[in-house]
């Protein structure tokens, strides 16, 4: 979900705020694949993945490697100036914060951040 709000309070300054939700969560049921049709008369490595002579993968516990669940929360309060009618001035403070559930992918993701904005703007 996206969200901004813009405002010009005179003909030289203006303000906005912007803010982003973002919720996600998925994860796969365990299925089986049997294992292929070889022949008999042909010869299999020994290191042939699967715990078979023929192999075959063992996805039984992959549902316990994909529960995943993610929620990130964003807002950025911003103001400018107009210099002239072709220039102006901006800053900006953005808040981030990031909630991983269920850490284990790429371990614990979670946390806050600020950062800020400074710059001018100009048009030809």
């Amino acid at each position: 979900m996206f969200l901004n709000v813009t405002q010009e309070m005179t003909d030289k300054w203006g303000w906005s705020f912007d803010t982003a939700i973002a919720y996600s969560k998925g994860n796969f049921d365990s299925f089986f694949l049997p294992e292929p049709a070889i022949p008999d008369s042909v010869t299999i490595s020994p290191d042939y993945p699967g715990g078979s002579s023929k192999g075959a993968y063992d996805f039984s516990e992959i549902q316990d490697y994909s529960d995943l669940e993610y929620l990130q929360i964003e807002g950025t309060l911003g103001v400018r100036y107009q210099i002239k009618a072709r220039s102006s001035l901006y800053g900006s403070v953005t808040w981030m914060m990031t909630e991983d559930v269920k850490p284990y992918v790429y371990g614990d993701l979670s946390g806050a951040v600020w950062y800020y904005a400074l710059g001018m703007t100009s048009t030809f």
